[in-house]
């Protein structure tokens, strides 16, 4: 979104009517620079795009964003993501001991 280091209102514009369109989906990093340019949260963004589309309240989104998430941490999944993040090594969980359902 950015031309030269400096900002390019018109391409920014473009992409926002794209993606309003249904027409583009935005990758990470892009999901990521719009956030920061809204002041919120990457998971704001998705949250708000799945409430809108599956007409779910905000509390059970989050409810349910909760109880997704648990047994990633649980299962020590989340720490091996960001050691690895964070360039250290990864631990390795093995499939059967984790307790996410499929």
């Amino acid at each position: 979104m950015r031309k030269g280091g400096s900002f390019n209102r018109a391409k920014y514009f473009r992409y926002l009517s794209l993606l309003e369109h249904g027409r583009s989906s935005p990758t990470l990093d892009k999901l990521q620079d719009l956030s920061e340019a809204l002041g919120v949260s990457p998971l704001v963004l998705l949250g708000a795009a799945t409430a809108i589309k599956e007409g779910v309240p905000v509390d059970e989104l989050i409810d349910e964003f909760a109880a997704q998430m648990r047994p990633f941490e649980a299962d020590g999944i989340l720490n091996a993501a960001r050691s690895e993040l964070m360039g250290r090594s990864c631990l390795v969980v093995q499939p059967a001991e984790s307790s996410i359902e499929h």
